[in-house]
């Protein structure tokens, strides 16, 4: 029995020392809560200023890009009016005619071509 009442007087003492390292730990992490509360109170305002001024810089880049992007906005939205705008005169221009594919315009032409200058050629050969 000797022997096992050694190992609990270990056990117990394991256990003591286990629980003094708790206390201690929990020791430090107050200390710690109460340093950070007292450079929170002394560095605060000085911390929150230069948040503000670094807010006031990156505040005032956002506002000159979302400037630059509505600037380019309304180009586009004026350039694509215009073109619309185009489009529809296009559109009038050309109502009363029937739409040919290029190919057939491109052939009316030649031909139109040739036939002037077949035209110019019998003129000269009866002058």
């Amino acid at each position: 029995m000797a022997g096992n009442r050694k190992t609990r007087d270990e056990a117990a003492r394991a256990a003591g020392a286990s629980a003094q390292a708790i206390r201690d730990s929990a020791q430090r992490i107050w200390l710690a809560g109460l340093g950070a509360f007292e450079h929170a109170r002394t560095e605060g305002p000085r911390v929150f200023n230069a948040l503000v001024a670094q807010g006031r810089t990156l505040g005032a880049r956002a506002a000159g890009a979302a400037d630059e992007a509505l600037r380019s906005l309304l180009e586009l939205n004026e350039n694509l009016r215009e073109m619309a705008e185009r489009g529809k005169k296009r559109g009038a221009a050309t109502r009363g005619r029937k739409a040919r594919p290029a190919a057939k315009k491109r052939k009316a032409g030649a031909a139109r071509k040739a036939g002037t200058r077949g035209a110019v050629k019998k003129r000269k050969a009866r002058a």
